[in-house]
């Protein structure tokens, strides 16, 4: 799966021939099987030339129907995520899409009942959909409509809730409004929500190094410093990013080839 976010369909035919050896061999394809064949079109999603990669998944999704393999709560959130990554190829109505999987295969079918995972898929479609290519979502206004469903679903949110949330933020009141969501939750930012929040203001030198004074201790890392670095640099404070570099040596990071 990891490979097919680099090579795209060649991944996909190699998982398809695993399968058919599998068949050779007297196994029968199950319900994990399928999760992670459908992972494989997901991740290939994002590969360049991973157009129509979505479109397959759910002809997989057809596919264990007829050979009567039920699907579950992964099979279709692997499917929600699905449309997270196919957002690199300019999907217009990404958030709809994830949502018609939810409604339409997943509230109210025993097996197949949305948990966190879920909700948080959910999110993360909504938040990639701002960064898709034109015409881009809401972020971080869907991602709210499915945390409210993950609060009433009586799940209790995490930390992927929160890097989720954050990725879909743009500018600092929602940056703001993802960190009290955190904190009335009592989830403490980490390094990928920090690095996120940086980004969601990217021309406000002070939000980035408010940002990182925000950062746990025992999170900071060398992504953190890295990620506050470049927008200090970008943004012409190119004096305080190589300030960055001593403290960051002194907080016990050691500098990578970034």
């Amino acid at each position: 799966a990891r490979e097919a976010q680099r090579e795209g369909r060649p991944a996909v035919e190699r998982s398809r021939k695993i399968m058919k050896k599998m068949r050779g061999q007297g196994l029968t394809p199950n319900t994990r099987t399928y999760a992670a064949l459908l992972e494989v079109y997901a991740r290939a999603a994002r590969a360049p030339g991973g157009r129509g990669m979505l479109t397959d998944a759910f002809k997989v999704l057809q596919e264990m129907r007829q050979n009567g393999v039920a699907a579950d709560t992964v099979v279709y959130t692997v499917l929600i995520t699905a449309h997270a990554m196919s957002g690199a190829a300019g999907a217009q109505r990404m958030f709809e899409g994830a949502m018609a999987v939810h409604d339409g295969f997943m509230v109210g079918v025993k097996g197949c009942e949305p948990d966190v995972t879920t909700y948080n898929a959910l999110i993360t479609v909504a938040s990639r959909s701002i960064i898709a290519k034109p015409p881009r979502g809401r972020g971080l206004e869907d991602g709210l409509v499915a945390y409210e469903m993950l609060l009433k679903g009586g799940f209790a949110p995490d930390a992927a809730t929160v890097n989720a949330l954050m990725l879909g933020a743009r500018g600092k009141e929602e940056v703001t409004l993802v960190l009290k969501i955190a904190d009335e939750h009592n989830i403490s930012p980490d390094a990928a929500t920090i690095s996120l929040a940086m980004k969601a203001a990217p021309r406000d030198v002070d939000h980035t190094l408010a940002m990182l004074d925000k950062c746990p201790k025992g999170c900071i890392n060398a992504r953190v410093y890295v990620t506050c670095m470049t927008q200090l640099t970008k943004n012409g404070a190119a004096d305080k990013s190589l300030s960055l570099f001593e403290q960051a040596e002194k907080d016990g990071v050691k500098p990578n080839e970034h």
